[in-house]
């Protein structure tokens, strides 16, 4: 987003394609440890500037069921956020924000008369600021959410809804994220997502399985504040994201892949245009 004329960056590059990811539609009653890969892109609209945002997150996670209906999920994202102008790259890497969820299963493949089954979690959780943030990271011409952390604690609230029909089913991730205040004063605003899409799964052999899938992305960020109480020059936006992707699980391994096609938004008041977006993922069920 933008801090100043000339600053983009994006508040949302950490969490696209949902928190959970369609990678784990079909690993959710098993425990699971993986890595995940996110590339967002952003660039000024010509009118104001030439200036590109690439922003790459590795995510190593952890998830482990107990007590047959909870969840509990660790995320540890590794960051690099580079900045392309006309004659100076400027990039710096690192480790991000923890995360730590826990879901609950309120309908575990409840069957229904029709013979279709509804599986449904709710969670919750914290993201912990042990990001490196650095509070004067303006100075120096980059914008305050390009740091690697952001610098205060949030707290996460996200459903997780499945309906299965034969070998097809609908899926709905929805994710929402508030952010306390930072140390520096600065006030990112709250994060919502929330992805539908359609899938089939198709057993090739009793060890191999494909799992295609198509839907919409949407994510709406609100504008950050300054420590005066204004609002951030040029933050929030929203956008509508035409996803597709397939996956592979080959035995205990699910390998997952997601594309993202910006459909329609509002970044920066008119002053970003977002750019497709790319996850993959690779897990380990057990």
């Amino acid at each position: 987003m933008l801090i100043g004329i000339n600053a983009i960056a994006c508040d949302v590059c950490g969490c696209s394609v949902s928190s959970n990811g369609v990678g784990l539609l079909s690993a959710y009653q098993y425990n699971t440890v993986g890595v995940r890969w996110f590339s967002t892109h952003f660039k000024q609209h010509p009118d104001f500037g030439n200036t590109k945002d690439n922003f790459e997150a590795l995510d190593i996670y952890a998830q482990w069921r107990f007590k047959n209906r909870f969840r509990l999920s660790l995320f540890q994202p590794y960051k690099w956020h580079v900045r392309n102008t006309e004659d100076v790259t400027t990039s710096i890497s690192g480790l991000g924000d923890t995360r730590l969820l826990i879901n609950y299963t309120l309908l575990n493949n409840l069957k229904l008369t029709n013979g279709n089954s509804i599986y449904w979690e709710l969670g919750g959780g914290i993201k912990l600021p042990t990001g490196k943030f650095n509070p004067q990271i303006h100075r120096t011409g980059l914008p305050e959410n390009f740091n690697l952390g952001n610098g205060s604690w949030a707290f996460t609230a996200q459903s997780n809804l499945v309906y299965n029909f034969s070998k097809i089913g609908i899926i709905s991730f929805t994710n929402y994220q508030y952010n306390l205040v930072s140390s520096s004063d600065y006030h990112f605003g709250g994060q919502f997502s929330n992805i539908l899409a359609v899938f089939a799964q198709n057993s090739i052999t009793r060890k191999f399985k494909t799992i295609p899938h198509a839907g919409f992305y949407f994510e709406q960020v609100g504008k950050d504040k300054l420590y005066n109480g204004n609002y951030a020059h040029g933050t929030g936006g929203h956008g509508l994201f035409a996803s597709s992707g397939i996956n592979f699980v080959v035995k205990d391994f699910l390998i997952s892949s997601s594309f993202m096609l910006p459909v329609k938004g509002n970044y920066g008041e008119q002053e970003i245009l977002v750019k497709p977006r790319v996850a993959l993922e690779m897990a380990y069920i057990f």
